[in-house]
């Protein structure tokens, strides 16, 4: 029945092709004298007759069954009994129910259909994950019932052979580092801020044994060894991790224009691009960019510095101040009521628009992966010159909260080159948008997302409020990633707190949710550490963002 359906199809495409092209022969074009001339033949007049027919016959076929069709019934008649009705929602539920009996089964949609004249018979069709193992199982019941979970990666691989798997080399960050350097003497110019790192967009690495204290008294985190902030919350030019990535894409692409059109050479002073000129030259191209807020900051700072202009494609999940703030740079932002992955594809779409457009993608993009993984080497410098020792007896253990997971994933791929198996990489996700760590964990990749198992992708962490997970992120991480978190909202505030009292250091609560890791990571210690003395272990957590909330927004989180 498939293979005559699918030749009918074949049929009517042909016969449509036909008639149409008649249709525009006989009318338009250079050859319509000649064409007339054909026609007068019997066997083509035939065939373009049989074809016209053909098509006037599926017109009316389809009218038909517009005008005629039979309502889908919503209710089914158990033995044909009119009188007794049975709700498809009803037989739904109890399928869905049964299927979700097994622990091993996570399901994602459940369709019903009614079947039989009599309307007697239901058609079930069940689209669920099978998880075959059972810690990945009780995982993904703990995430459709929004509980705090921790997971350990079943897939994670020792870290030489997970690296020399990947379609990212330790040259290509290599071309990174070195590109940021000749952009330096342009940053520091432009953002004067960047002065002291000689115009390395950097953070400091600061030790918060107060906050240690406060996890171990408050929380039970039984934490031993030392622990340190990541500050990319204080990062220079967008103030979140974003300018790591969305920052060095600009560049890239920029320098990208500037070679091919002969204006400068890579040993040239990049701070050229600083002037009027070369501002005049970049205004006649555009660059686009989805983003729930700190993307699109990195994008439409750097971009608008460099004399782009910008427009960014924000989800509803965006804060104000920051659509705010973007304008008042001169960016476009273009604003949608629905979520991250729509606001991207949004973007996606005007770009193509346009070819002297670029669009940064979130979701695909190596350049973004690769500024985030310098990041890895300017730790470890810092880690070095506050001599701390990583190595198999001495662990670092990082916390890095996680979105569409670039960022994380590009950190963590950074790391694993500078640290091997000495470093465990975890990612934190708020219970509601565990994307990441679902598509991970089910072994399924971006191919899922977390409306599909009932969760919402809603949270206060605004910049970790994304659906379905970065293609290339859970490709690049799936082997290197020790494991995740998810941390639930009300939690978010509390630590925010803590940290501004405690230590004096102010993190947005996207930033903050990252504390679930020191916090519970003695529930996964044994499997991680094995007989490391826990004293041995520095504890890293990697706050993404805050530096640049107004303070009338600060008031409002430390206060209420």
């Amino acid at each position: 029945m498939r293979v005559l359906k699918r030749a009918l199809a074949i049929v009517y495409l042909a016969a449509t092709i036909v008639a149409l092209g008649t249709l525009v022969c006989q009318f338009w074009g250079p050859y319509t004298y000649r064409f007339m001339l054909l026609m007068r033949d019997p066997m083509p007049r035939i065939v373009v007759t049989a074809c016209a027919g053909i098509v006037a016959f599926g017109v009316l076929v389809s009218f038909s069954r517009l005008m005629f069709a039979r309502r889908e019934p919503s209710c089914v008649h158990p033995a044909g009994e009119r009188n007794i009705e049975v709700t498809l929602a009803a037989l739904s539920s109890c399928a869905r129910a049964a299927a979700e009996r097994d622990d091993r089964v996570l399901v994602e949609h459940v369709e019903a259909r009614v079947q039989g004249s009599d309307d007697s018979h239901v058609r079930f069709k069940v689209e669920a994950i099978a998880l075959d193992d059972k810690d990945v199982a009780s995982l993904a019941t703990a995430m459709q019932q929004r509980i705090e979970s921790v997971w350990l990666n079943g897939a994670a691989q020792d870290a030489a052979s997970a690296l020399a798997a990947l379609p990212l080399t330790r040259a290509e960050v290599d071309d990174a580092e070195a590109r940021l350097e000749r952009f330096a003497p342009f940053i520091k110019k432009v953002f004067p801020e960047t002065a002291q790192d000689r115009g390395l967009i950097e953070s400091p690495l600061t030790e918060i044994p107060a906050m240690r204290a406060r996890l171990n008294s408050s929380e039970g985190a039984d934490l031993a060894g030392r622990l340190f902030l990541k500050r990319d919350c204080d990062l220079p030019v967008a103030g979140s991790v974003k300018a790591r990535g969305g920052c060095y894409e600009v560049l890239k692409h920029t320098e990208d224009i500037a070679l091919a059109h002969r204006l400068v050479e890579q040993r040239d002073d990049y701070s050229v691009f600083a002037t009027r000129a070369f501002r005049a030259f970049f205004s006649r191209y555009s660059l686009h960019v989805g983003s729930t807020g700190n993307l699109g900051l990195s994008i439409g700072i750097m971009g608008a510095a460099l004399g782009y202009q910008v427009t960014v494609h924000m989800s509803a999940d965006a804060k104000q101040w920051k659509k705010d703030l973007l304008r008042e740079k001169g960016v476009t932002v273009l604003e949608y009521g629905a979520d991250y992955s729509y606001a991207v594809a949004r973007g996606r779409e005007r770009a193509a628009e346009d070819p002297m457009s670029y669009f940064v993608d979130d979701e695909t993009s190596r350049d973004l992966f690769l500024g985030y993984a310098v990041a890895a080497r300017r730790l470890k410098g810092q880690l070095a010159q506050q001599e701390i020792a990583v190595d198999a007896e001495h662990p670092l253990c990082v916390y890095i909260p996680c979105g569409v997971g670039g960022a994380p994933g590009g950190i963590c791929f950074g790391l694993k080159q500078e640290f091997g198996d000495a470093v465990h990489v975890f990612f934190v996700e708020p219970t509601e948008a565990p994307c990441v760590l679902l598509g991970l964990s089910s072994g399924v990749g971006s191919d899922i997302c977390v409306q599909d198992i009932g969760l919402t992708g809603r949270t206060a962490a605004d910049g970790l409020a994304v659906s379905r997970p970065s293609a290339l992120a859970v490709e690049m991480a799936g082997h290197l990633a020790t494991g995740g978190f998810t941390v639930a909202d009300e939690r978010l505030v509390p630590y925010l707190r803590a940290l501004h009292e405690r230590e004096g250091i102010f993190a947005e609560p996207s930033a903050c949710a990252a504390f679930i890791g020191p916090a519970r990571f003695h529930e996964a210690a044994d499997d991680v550490l094995g007989g490391t003395p826990r004293g041995n272990v520095t504890h890293l957590v990697w706050a993404t963002g805050g530096s640049l909330v107004p303070q009338s927004e600060r008031e409002k989180l430390l206060n209420a």
